[in-house]
C-alpha cells in the first residue's frame, strides 16, 4: 500500500505519490486495510508537509492531534478531533497545526479542507469542515489538507497566511489556523471572493482576543472588487497612506490609520496550489463500489453502495444511527456519553443526494448538505416568479444563519430534520409549508406530512425504527401565499436560536379573508410545537388589527412556558412569541399592499423598523495613531505598526502550544473527578471499577498530596483536592491516570463517589447577603459623615441594578504538562498560564520541595483573560502529585465543558445606591454597596476589590462598600455609576428653567465626564441622552451676557462628554453644531467703550466671557472632529459655518470665519486624508473664505486668509505624498518641482488678493468642486457689498482662467453669469463677469457658444457686448464660426455632423442676431472670410424661415414667443447686408439697394426674385466664392428639411446662369436634376427646374440633350401657375432657338394649340410671350414643311 501524501507543493505539476516510508514494495507492515478496501491504497490523502499514509476507522482528528506511542483502537478515537494530532497505530502524524477548540464545531479552530473528486461531474469539491466532528472513516476517497499543508515559513507562505499575520489578525494565534484554512478553501473556490462570501467563510470561526476587523480587512485584499478600510466614511483610504511622508508645515505628527500595506502582499497565484492526487480519480473512476466495513474494539462502520443495502441494514440494526455530518450524533456520543455499537454512512447512496425540479415543488435527498440546498434554493428563487418562491425564501433565510459555513458542508438536509431538535430552524418552515417527507424502509415506501413529525408536540418520533427518510419535498407557494420565518439568536450566525418560528397564511380570491394559516415555534419546548387551537380561531377572519390582538392572546395561552423551563429566560421568549407574529402581521400587511393598492392604510413608522430583517455588515472600524517623525531609523519600532513577532508560525501552524509539545516517553494523561453536589459531605470514594479498566494506572487523591493540599490566601482557603465536604458543583475530589486521554476519562466516569448534602447550600448573591456570607476582609471606601448629610438633603434617589456574570471562553483550554527529572523531586511543568511564578511557588508547596526544583516553561497561551492564574497554578499542583506518585511524565488538558465546570467564570454583580441632592441639584451624599459572586473559594475574588473609579470627584459625601460577595470589578462599578446617572438625569431633566440647578447639573456632568476618561472603559452610554438635554438648555438660554457663565459651562461639558465613546449618531452630531453655534455666533455684539489716549485697556468681564465662550465653541468642534476624524466629520462642520460666514451681521461673520480656521488649522495638523475627492464643500469653501479674505472688516479678511492658509494645506496633503514619490538627488531634494507654489508662504498671500486663491487651489478642485465654486460666485455677483461682489468676480475670473476646461455644468454656468450682468451695478465686477465669460470661451468655445446663444435671442445691450468681446479675443474668434454656424442651421452645435434641424429651436435666431452683432466688428472680416458661403446660404435659409413663421399654421411659429416676425425677418436681413459689406462687397451691395433685393427678401411673394438677383449681382462680380457657394447648393439639395432643399435650389438655379459654373458643371446629371425637378407636384420645385435650364441654354448643349427637356417643359405649359407658365415659355423659346423643328413637327402644332389660349389673358406678359412663341413655332413648322 502506498502512501498518499502530497506534501508542499505549490504547482500544478504532473503528481507523484509520495516516496514511501517504508523500503520495498511500500506495503505497511502489520497493518491490514480495513475491510472493502482494495490493495492500492485505503483512498485517504492527507497533503501535509510530511508523507501519511491513510488509517482505518479513526476520525480526522484522530489524524490531527498529538502522537502518543500507545496503541489504541479505531473506535477511541472515532468522533474526535485527536487523530491528526496523535499517534495513530503504528504511524507517527504530529500535525499539531490543527486546534482543538471546543469539540463541538463551534469555534473552527479545528477546521480543515475536504477535497473530493466526483465522477460522474467530472470536477473536484474543495470545502471546509470541522475535524472535530467529521469522522475519519467518512473521508473514504478525500483528500485532507491541513494547515500544515498550506505554506510554511521553512518554505513558503500561502497568500492566506501572509495576510492575516501582516494585517495584525493574530493575538494569541490558537483560531489562527482555522482561520486560514477557512479562507484556504474559499480561495480553492473563488480566487477572488467577494466581501460577502469572505464574512460567510468566516461565520464559524470564533476570535476571542484579536477581534474581526483586522482579520476582514487583510482578507478584503482578496476580493476582486474595490475595498476599503474606510468606504462607508470612516476615515482616510488606507490604500492612500504612505508612512514616513513630510510634514507639511505647522504639521508636526500626522494621524495615520494604515496598519499595513496591501501592495507588499505576494498576489495568490491559483497555479500554484497543490493538486489533487491522480490516484484518488483513478480510484474514483475505476474501482467498482463495494460496502465499507471499518471495525474497532466496541464500534463497528458500515457504509453501503445503494439504497436497497440500507435498507436491509436498518432493517438489521434498527437502532444504528445514520451518519452523513456527524454533527447531531457527535456531539451526543462526545458530550452526553451515548454509545452506538453500529454507525450506518450513507454518503455513498445516490438516491439520497437526488435534486429533482417538478411542476409542484423542488425534490431533494435526505443526504444533501445544507449548503447545496442553500444554493439551489438560490438558483430557483432567481430562476421561478416570486410567487412560487415565498416557501423558499423563508427556507433559505433560515439556512444562510444555521450554524457556520463548516457545519453547513457536511450536515445533512434529513439529518436536521429526524433529529427532531427543538432549536431546528427548518422544521417549523417545512412543517407549515405543507413539505412532504418520502420515507421507505425494507417493507414499504410511504409519504407522510413533515407536520406529522411534530403532531405530538412531545417529541416522539414518528418514523419506524427501520425507516429511513429518503428525500423531501418542497411545493412551490400558490397566490395570495405568504410564509415568513424568523429566529432571535444571540448572534445572527453559528449560534443556536433562542426561539424561532415559521409562519404561513393563504387567503381567499381576491380578498384579506383567512383561509388557512400555520404557526409552528421552535425552543420552547421539546420539540417543534404548533399553534393548532390560535390557528383554528383565526380561519374566516379578515387580516386586521383585531386578528393580530385575538392571535397575540390565544398563542400566549396555548403554548406555556413554565417558569422553571430548561433554558430560562422565560418572560423573553414569551415575549418572542408575540414578537414574531407581529412580524408576520405587518410584512403580510405590506405584502397585501403591493398587491392590492388603495385598499389597505400605511403602515405607522414606528412599525417599519420591525420590517427590516437583521444583516451582517463588513466591520467598519478606524485604528489611529500618530506617524513616527522623518529622521526616526527604521531599527527603532516605536510608533510603527509591527507584525507580531510570531503571527506567521500562528498562521502556518508552527507555533507550539502547551498541548502541541511532543508526547514524553511513557507520558500519562490525567482526568478529573469533579463533585455533583453543591454543599455536600463526603461519604465515600469507590475507584475499584476505574482501576480495572484497561490502561488505567492509577487514581490521584488527596491522601497522595506530599504536603500542602490547602492555601491560605485569605480566611477560606483555596483547594487541591476535596477533603471531606465539598462546597460546590465542579470542585476537585479525585482524579485518575490513564494510558490515554479515553481511557482516563472513561475510568474517571466509573469512579463512585457517595455524598451526604448538607446546608445551607447558598447559589445567588441575595442568599449569600441573606445569611451574611461574605469573604473577607471587605472593602470600604468613605468620605464625610454620610448618615448625618442624608438628613439634610431635599430629596433621597434609591435603587439597585442587577449584573449578569460571563462565563471563561479562552480558546486554549488549561493544559499542562509535567515531566518528573529523577533525581531530587525536580520537574519541569510546561503549562498555559499567566503566572509562571505563582506556578512554581504552588507547586513546590505542594510537594514540600525547595521552589528552585521546579521549573515552569511558558512558551505562549491560546488566550486567558484572567482565567489561567490561580486554577492554572492548582491544576498543575494536581498534575504534579500524579507525576510525583507515578515517576511518569503526566498531561492534563481539560476538555471544553471541564474546564467550564472547573474553573468558573466573571462575577454576576449587583449594585445597591442612595442618592441625597438638593433642589438646586447638587448632589451631598451616596452610599453604593456593590456585591459580587464570588463563589465558594476566594481565588480572584479579592483582586477585584482594586482598582476602584474614584467617584468622590464628582459628589460631595461619598459611602462605598465592598464585599467579597461584595466587590464588584471596575467595569461593573462603572456601570453602577452610568446607571446612577441616568437615574439623576430623568430627575433633573424636569428643573431647567432654574438656573442654579443648570450649574449645579452641568458641573457633576463635566465631573463624572472627566472622572469616566481616567478609567478605563472611558465610555458612557448615556452621552446621547445627555449632549440632547445640554442641547435643550442651550436653546432656552437667553441672549443676555448674564446667562454666559451657563451657555461657557455647557459649550464645556460637551467636550468633555464628546471625547467620551461611544461615536455619537449623526443625526446627534450635526443637530449639535448646528444648536451650538447659532447659539454662539448670534450672540448680540460687543460694544466697545472708547479710552482716552494713554490710558490702559483692559478686558471687560463680558469681553472675557465673549472669549472664553468663543473659545469652548471651537473646542466642541474640534472634539467633534477628533470623534469622527475622517472627510465626513469634517464637513458636517463645515456645512455649519460656511452658511454663518455669508451672514450681514459682521460680528456673526467674525465668529463663524474664526471657527472655520480653528477648525482646518486642527484638521490640518492633526488629521491626514485626501481632500481632492472626497471633500464636496472644497468648492464652496474656497469661494466663501476668497470672498471673506476682501471683507470691508479687515480682522475678518485677515481671519480669511488664516483660513484659506490651513485649507491650503490640508489639500497638498496628497501632492507632498507624491511630491515624495518622485526621485531626489543626493542631497534628498526632489529633482522636479511641477508647481513652484507647491508650500505658501504665509496667510498674508491671500488677504485682499482673490487671484492667488485660484493659482493655489486651481488644480485641486475636482470638477464638480469647480462648479460649486463657480456658481457660488457667480451668485455674489450681485452682492450689497461692493467688495465682496469684486472678489467674487475676480476668484470667477482667475478660476476660469486658471481650469475653467474642467467645470461640469457649463450651460448652467454661463447662464448664471449672464443672468446676473444686468444687475451688476459696479463697473469693474461687470468687466471681470465678462472677462470671466470670455476666458471661458476660449478653453470652451462650442460650449459656451451654445449657452450664450441661448441668452442672445433677446437682442439685448449685454449680448453685443458678449459677443464683441469673444471676436475681440484673437483665440476664441477663430474657432467660434463653427459653433455660431451649426446654431444658424438649427442643428446641435456639439454635434460633428449635420442632422435634421429642430423646428422649435430658437438658436437659429440667436445666432442671426450675435452674427448680426459681430459683422459689424473691423475685425470682423478675418473671421467669416472662409466660411462666407455657407454663412450666405445659412442666412437665407434663416430669413426663409423666418417668413414661413408669420404664416398661420408654420412650424416656426414658436418665433413669436422671442420677437415679432417682421423684426425677426429684417434682423435676418440686416445680418445678410453686414455679411455683404463687412466682406467688402460695396458696389454689389448699392446695386441690391436700389433693385429693392432688400424689401424682396422680407417679403414671402417676392423673397425667391430677390434670392435670384442676390445670387445673380453677388458672383457677377465676385467669382472668388462662386464654385463653393455651388457646391454648398448642390449639398442642399439632398438636406432633409424642405426650406433649406428649396433655397438650395434657388441658389443652385441662378448660379447656373452664371458661364463660369456652367462650363464647369453641365453635365447629364444637372440636366437629369432639373428634368426631375420640372416632373415634382411642388410648383416651386418646377419653377426652380425651368429657370434653371433656361440659363443652362446660355451654353453648348447637344441636341440630344434637349431633345428628353421638351417632353417636361411641353407638359408644363399647361400648369395652372402662371409663374411656371411664363417660365416655361421662355426656356421653350431659348430651346427652338437652338434646334432644327422638323424633327418635332406634331409637338410644335401641339405647343401653338396650347400657346392660343393665352393670346386673350389678363397678363400682358403672358400674352406677349405666348404671341412670340407661336410665331417661332410657325415659322419653324413652315420651314420644315416647305411652305
Amino acid at each position: 500500500m502506498r502512501a498518499g501524501a502530497a506534501g508542499r507543493r505549490f504547482c500544478q505539476a504532473p503528481w507523484r505519490p509520495a516516496p514511501s516510508l517504508w523500503p520495498g514494495t511500500g506495503q505497511l507492515p502489520n497493518v491490514r486495510p480495513p475491510l472493502g478496501c482494495s490493495s492500492r491504497g485505503w483512498g485517504c490523502f492527507l497533503l501535509a508537509s510530511r508523507p501519511v499514509p491513510p488509517l482505518p476507522g479513526l476520525s480526522p482528528e484522530a489524524l490531527l492531534r498529538r502522537t502518543r506511542d500507545h496503541h489504541v483502537s479505531c473506535q477511541e478515537r472515532f468522533g474526535r478531533a485527536r487523530v491528526l494530532r496523535e499517534r495513530a497505530p503504528v504511524l507517527l502524524v504530529r500535525l499539531t497545526g490543527t486546534k482543538y477548540g471546543c469539540g463541538g464545531g463551534g469555534c473552527g479552530a479545528c477546521t480543515v479542507m475536504i477535497s473530493r473528486y466526483e465522477p460522474v461531474a467530472k470536477k473536484i469539491l474543495h470545502y471546509s469542515a470541522n475535524a472535530c466532528l467529521l469522522p475519519l472513516c467518512s473521508l473514504y476517497g478525500c483528500a485532507v489538507v491541513t494547515v500544515e499543508g498550506v505554506g510554511s515559513i521553512k518554505t513558503r507562505i500561502h497568500p492566506a497566511q501572509e495576510r492575516i499575520a501582516k494585517s495584525h489578525g493574530s493575538q494569541c494565534g490558537f483560531c489562527t489556523p482555522g482561520m486560514v484554512m477557512s479562507i484556504y478553501a474559499l480561495l480553492r473556490n473563488e480566487t477572488e471572493p467577494s466581501n460577502e462570501q469572505i464574512m460567510e467563510a468566516l461565520a464559524g470561526n470564533l476570535c476571542r482576543c484579536t477581534g474581526y476587523r483586522p482579520i476582514i480587512d487583510g482578507y478584503k485584499t482578496f476580493c476582486g472588487e474595490a475595498f476599503c478600510c474606510q468606504n462607508e466614511g470612516k476615515g482616510g483610504c488606507c490604500l492612500e497612506e504612505d508612512d514616513g511622508l513630510p510634514s507639511l508645515p505647522n504639521k508636526d505628527r500626522k494621524i495615520c490609520t494604515a496598519l499595513f500595506s496591501a501592495e507588499e502582499f505576494q498576489p495568490l497565484d491559483p497555479t500554484q496550489e497543490p493538486i489533487f492526487p491522480p490516484e484518488l480519480m483513478r480510484m474514483a473512476e475505476c474501482q467498482t463500489a463495494q460496502t465499507l466495513v471499518f471495525r474497532g474494539e466496541r464500534t463497528t462502520w458500515i457504509s453501503p453502495v445503494d439504497l436497497k443495502e440500507l435498507l436491509e441494514l436498518k432493517a438489521k440494526y434498527p437502532l444504528a444511527p445514520l451518519i452523513v455530518g456527524n454533527t447531531c450524533v457527535g456531539p451526543e456520543m462526545k458530550f452526553k456519553g451515548v454509545f452506538h455499537p453500529v454507525i450506518i454512512s450513507p454518503t455513498r447512496i445516490l438516491d439520497l443526494h437526488v435534486v429533482k425540479h417538478t411542476e409542484e415543488g423542488l425534490l431533494l435527498g435526505a443526504a444533501c448538505s445544507l449548503t447545496l440546498v442553500k444554493d439551489i434554493l438560490t438558483n430557483a428563487i432567481l430562476q421561478l416568479p416570486a410567487e412560487k418562491t415565498k416557501l423558499f425564501c423563508a427556507l433559505l433565510q433560515q439556512i444562510k444563519t444555521l450554524a457556520g459555513q463548516q457545519i453547513r458542508n457536511v450536515a445533512s438536509f434529513g439529518g436536521n430534520i429526524v433529529s427532531r431538535s427543538p432549536t431546528s430552524d427548518i422544521n417549523p418552515v417545512l412543517a407549515v409549508g405543507n413539505c412532504v417527507l418520502n420515507v421507505a424502509s425494507q417493507e414499504r415506501m410511504r409519504q407522510i406530512p413533515a407536520a406529522d413529525l411534530f403532531a405530538d408536540g412531545l417529541g416522539n418520533d414518528t418514523l419506524e425504527p427501520d425507516e429511513i427518510l429518503v428525500s423531501v419535498h418542497i411545493p412551490h407557494s400558490s397566490k395570495g401565499e405568504f410564509v415568513s420565518a424568523f429566529r432571535q439568536a444571540q448572534r445572527r450566525e453559528n449560534a443556536l436560536p433562542i426561539v424561532n418560528a415559521g409562519m404561513r397564511v393563504v387567503f381567499e380570491d381576491g380578498c384579506d379573508t383567512v383561509k388557512d394559516i400555520g404557526m409552528l415555534y421552535g425552543g420552547l419546548g421539546s420539540t417543534t410545537l404548533a399553534a393548532k387551537q390560535t390557528c383554528r380561531a383565526l380561519i374566516g377572519r379578515p387580516w386586521n388589527e383585531q386578528l393580530l390582538d385575538e392571535a397575540c392572546r390565544s398563542v400566549l395561552t396555548e403554548i406555556c412556558l413554565p417558569s422553571s423551563a430548561p433554558g430560562g429566560q422565560v418572560k423573553y421568549r414569551r415575549t418572542l412569541l408575540v414578537s414574531f407574529m407581529f412580524k408576520f402581521y405587518l410584512e403580510v400587511l405590506q405584502s397585501l399592499k403591493i398587491l392590492y393598492p388603495g385598499r389597505y392604510p400605511d403602515i405607522p413608522e414606528n412599525y417599519l423598523s420591525a420590517l427590516e430583517h437583521l444583516h451582517s455588515k463588513i466591520p467598519q472600524s478606524i485604528q489611529m495613531y500618530q506617524d513616527v517623525p522623518p529622521g526616526q531609523l527604521a531599527e527603532d519600532p516605536v510608533g510603527h505598526p509591527i507584525m507580531h513577532q510570531a503571527g506567521l508560525k500562528h498562521a502556518t501552524g508552527e507555533a507550539i502550544y502547551c498541548d502541541d509539545i511532543r508526547t514524553v516517553d511513557e507520558e500519562l494523561f490525567l482526568a478529573l473527578v469533579t463533585s455533583s453536589k453543591a454543599h455536600a459531605k463526603i461519604v465515600s470514594i469507590d475507584a475499584s471499577e476505574a482501576l480495572k479498566m484497561p490502561g488505567v494506572v492509577d487514581v490521584i487523591s488527596v491522601q497522595d498530596v506530599p504536603a500542602t493540599n490547602e492555601f491560605y490566601n485569605y480566611e477560606v482557603p483555596d483547594i487541591i483536592f476535596a477533603r471531606e465536604k465539598v462546597t460546590c458543583v465542579g470542585q476537585i475530589i479525585c482524579a485518575v491516570v490513564a494510558e490515554t486521554e479515553v481511557h482516563a476519562k472513561r475510568a474517571a466516569a466509573k469512579v463512585n463517589i457517595r455524598y451526604e448534602p448538607e446546608e445551607p447550600i447558598i447559589l445567588t448573591i441575595e442568599e449569600a447577603i441573606e445569611h451574611n456570607s461574605f469573604f473577607k476582609p471587605s472593602r470600604k471606601l468613605e468620605h464625610g459623615d454620610v448618615d448625618e448629610t442624608f438628613k439634610t438633603v431635599d430629596h433621597i434617589l434609591e435603587g439597585e441594578i442587577l449584573i449578569g456574570g460571563q462565563q471563561h471562553f479562552y480558546m486554549e483550554t488549561q493544559s499542562m504538562l509535567v515531566v518528573p527529572k529523577g533525581e531530587d523531586k525536580e520537574m519541569d511543568i510546561y503549562a498555559s498560564t499567566q503566572h509562571p511564578a505563582f506556578v512554581q511557588d504552588l507547586v513546590a508547596s505542594c510537594l514540600g520541595v525547595p521552589s528552585n526544583r521546579i521549573m515552569c516553561h511558558t512558551k505562549r497561551i491560546g488566550g486567558a483573560f484572567g482565567g489561567k492564574l490561580l486554577k492554572t497554578s492548582l491544576l498543575a499542583c494536581i498534575t504534579a502529585v500524579a507525576a510525583n506518585k507515578t515517576g511518569r511524565p503526566v498531561r492534563c488538558v481539560l476538555d471544553r465543558g471541564t474546564d467550564a465546570l472547573v474553573c468558573g467564570g466573571r462575577h454576576p454583580a449587583i449594585g445597591r445606591y442612595k442618592v441625597g441632592f438638593m433642589n438646586n441639584g447638587r448632589v451631598l451624599a451616596v452610599d453604593v454597596s456593590a456585591y459580587i459572586n464570588g463563589g465558594c473559594t476566594p481565588d480572584d475574588s479579592i483582586l477585584d476589590l482594586q482598582g476602584r473609579v474614584p467617584i468622590q470627584d464628582c459628589i460631595a459625601w461619598i459611602e462605598c462598600y465592598g464585599h467579597a460577595a461584595a466587590g464588584a470589578n471596575t467595569e461593573d462599578l462603572l456601570l453602577l455609576i452610568e446607571f446612577l446617572i441616568s437615574e439623576l438625569l430623568r430627575q433633573f431633566r424636569a428643573g431647567y428653567k432654574n438656573q442654579p440647578l443648570k450649574t449645579a447639573f452641568l458641573k457633576s456632568i463635566n465631573r463624572i465626564s472627566r472622572a469616566l476618561q481616567g478609567s478605563r472603559r472611558q465610555d458612557c452610554p448615556h452621552k446621547s441622552e445627555l449632549l440632547q438635554c445640554i442641547i435643550e438648555m442651550i436653546e432656552e438660554e437667553p441672549q443676555e451676557s448674564v446667562c454666559f457663565p451657563i451657555l461657557h459651562l455647557a459649550l464645556t461639558t460637551i467636550g468633555s462628554l464628546t471625547l467620551l465613546k461611544p461615536v455619537l449618531d449623526c443625526e446627534v452630531r450635526s443637530n449639535l453644531v448646528s444648536k451650538t453655534i447659532k447659539k454662539v455666533y448670534s450672540l448680540p455684539a460687543l460694544k466697545m467703550t472708547k479710552l482716552k489716549a494713554g490710558s490702559p485697556t483692559y478686558p471687560t468681564q463680558t469681553q472675557d466671557f465673549y472669549e472664553q465662550t468663543m473659545s469652548a465653541c471651537n473646542s466642541v468642534l474640534t472634539s467633534l472632529l477628533s470623534e469622527v476624524p475622517n472627510m465626513d466629520g469634517l464637513q458636517e462642520i463645515l456645512i455649519h459655518t460656511n452658511g454663518w460666514m455669508e451672514s450681514e451681521m459682521p460680528h456673526e461673520r467674525e465668529r463663524a470665519v474664526r471657527s472655520t480656521s480653528h477648525v482646518l488649522k486642527f484638521a490640518a495638523e492633526h488629521l491626514d486624508f485626501d481632500v481632492s475627492q472626497e471633500f464636496s464643500l472644497l468648492g464652496q469653501l474656497v469661494a466663501v473664505l476668497g470672498m471673506r479674505t476682501m471683507d470691508s472688516v479687515k480682522e475678518i479678511g485677515l481671519q480669511a486668509a488664516q483660513a484659506m492658509y490651513h485649507l491650503h494645506h490640508l489639500t497638498m496633503s496628497q501632492m507632498v505624498k507624491e511630491m515624495d514619490k518622485r526621485p531626489k538627488n543626493k542631497k534628498g531634494n526632489i529633482v522636479k518641482w511641477e508647481r513652484e507654489d507647491l508650500f505658501i508662504s504665509g496667510p498674508s498671500v491671500f488677504h485682499n488678493d482673490a487671484s492667488k486663491v485660484a493659482q493655489a487651489f486651481g488644480e485641486h478642485l475636482s470638477p464638480g468642486q469647480l462648479t460649486e465654486l463657480v456658481l457660488k460666485t457667480t451668485s455674489n455677483l450681485i452682492h450689497g457689498d461692493r467688495l465682496i461682489s469684486q472678489a467674487a468676480s475676480m476668484l470667477l475670473r482667475s478660476f476660469l482662467e486658471e481650469c475653467g476646461t474642467d467645470v461640469e455644468d457649463l450651460p448652467l454656468t454661463v447662464r448664471e453669469i449672464y443672468s446676473r450682468l444686468p444687475n451688476i451695478r459696479d463697473a469693474f465686477t461687470k468687466q471681470e463677469a465678462k472677462r470671466a465669460i470670455c476666458s471661458l470661451a476660449c478653453r470652451r468655445v462650442g460650449g459656451v457658444v451654445d449657452c450664450l446663444l441661448e441668452v442672445s435671442v433677446g437682442c439685448d445691450g449685454n449680448a453685443k457686448e458678449v459677443w464683441k468681446a469673444l471676436v475681440s479675443d484673437p483665440y476664441s474668434n477663430t474657432r467660434l464660426l463653427r459653433p455660431l454656424l451649426k446654431c444658424l442651421q438649427g442643428e446641435d452645435p456639439r454635434s460633428e455632423n449635420s442632422g435634421r434641424r429642430n423646428s422649435k429651436s430658437l438658436l437659429p435666431l440667436a445666432a442671426t442676431n450675435a452674427l448680426r452683432w459681430i459683422l459689424t466688428l473691423p475685425n470682423a472680416a478675418e473671421v467669416v472670410r472662409e466660411k462666407f458661403p455657407h454663412l450666405l446660404i445659412a442666412l437665407v435659409t434663416q430669413i426663409s424661415y423666418s417668413l414661413g413663421s408669420s404664416r398661420k399654421g408654420s412650424r416656426r411659429s414658436n418665433y413669436s414667443e422671442a420677437s415679432e416676425p417682421s423684426g425677426v425677418v429684417s434682423s435676418g436681413v440686416q445680418a445678410l447686408k453686414n455679411l455683404i459689406a463687412c466682406m467688402g462687397f460695396c458696389r454689389v451691395y448699392n446695386i441690391l439697394t436700389i433693385q429693392g433685393t432688400w424689401d424682396k427678401l422680407q417679403q414671402p411673394g417676392t423673397f425667391f426674385e430677390g434670392v435670384f438677383d442676390l445670387v445673380r449681382e453677388l458672383f457677377k462680380f465676385n467669382k472668388a466664392h462662386m464654385v463653393m457657394t455651388f457646391k454648398l447648393a448642390n449639398a442642399y439639395l439632398y438636406h432633409h428639411e424642405l426650406k433649406e432643399r428649396t433655397v438650395g435650389m434657388a441658389f443652385f438655379t441662378e448660379l447656373l446662369f452664371h458661364r463660369d459654373i456652367g462650363l464647369r458643371f453641365v453635365k447629364q446629371d444637372i440636366l437629369d436634376v432639373l428634368r426631375e425637378w420640372m416632373a415634382q407636384p411642388c410648383p416651386q420645385m418646377q419653377l426652380f427646374g425651368i429657370r434653371g435650364l433656361g440659363h443652362l441654354l446660355q451654353h453648348n448643349l447637344d441636341d440630344e440633350s434637349l431633345e428628353a427637356l421638351l417632353t417636361p417643359l411641353t407638359a408644363s405649359a399647361v400648369s395652372m401657375d402662371k409663374r411656371i407658365v411664363k417660365e416655361t415659355i421662355k426656356t421653350l423659346q431659348s430651346v427652338f432657338d437652338r434646334i432644327e423643328m422638323k424633327k418635332y413637327t406634331s409637338l410644335c402644332v401641339q405647343l401653338i394649340q396650347t400657346m392660343l389660349q393665352y393670346f386673350h389673358d389678363e397678363d400682358d406678359e403672358l400674352r406677349r410671350i405666348s404671341k412670340e412663341l407661336v410665331e417661332t413655332l410657325m415659322n419653324g413648322v413652315a420651314v420644315s414643311d416647305g411652305n
